[in-house]
């Protein structure tokens, strides 16, 4: 089987090659560059599957030309049905991480923008349709970057765990 992921030791990446270890499937994993191509391809069927995040799967999901069949963590409230790759037997720390993405600016951005561009952003989190776009995100402010910065840390060594048993180098 070809399977997609958008970038070598993404999550991806580290989902595919980690179902193929555990169930001893036989899949080579082809690496594209953004995951719209990757999509397209489920879409054309000119790729088996693929791994990515549902914000970039859900137009293939919505027009029929793809399925969701399992998702790491926790459900999403779109696919309430959808049972997590831990609920399906899969086990391991892996299935365990929490996906998420942050907004950052560089290091020397001064504090008085940092404070009022969070508020926007969670704001502009709260109108419908990017409601309906990032439903599956959780938006929090700075005030909580102690525990996201906890999270990316416990994510982070499973992760480099992960790819090093896996045989992938930071280098790679």
């Amino acid at each position: 089987m070809n399977w997609g992921s958008y970038g070598v030791g993404s999550t991806p990446h580290v989902l595919i090659e980690t179902i193929a270890k555990q169930y001893g499937i036989k899949v080579q994993v082809i690496q594209y560059r953004g995951e719209a191509p990757m999509w397209n391809d489920v879409a054309g069927q000119t790729l088996d599957g693929a791994a990515g995040s549902y914000a970039a799967a859900a137009p293939v999901i919505q027009a029929g030309t793809g399925n969701l069949i399992g998702v790491v963590g926790t459900r999403l409230p779109p696919h309430p049905d959808t049972p997590t790759m831990t609920e399906q037997g899969a086990v391991g720390d892996f299935y365990n991480l929490r996906p998420f993405t942050t907004f950052a600016v560089s290091s020397g951005t001064p504090r008085d923008i940092v404070d009022r561009l969070s508020p926007l952003l969670i704001q502009a989190g709260t109108d419908p349709k990017v409601q309906q776009m990032l439903n599956n995100f959780i938006l929090s402010s700075p005030a909580d970057f102690e525990t996201t910065n906890r999270i990316f840390k416990r994510d982070s060594d499973v992760m480099l765990r992960i790819l090093g048993d896996l045989g992938v180098k930071p280098s790679d």
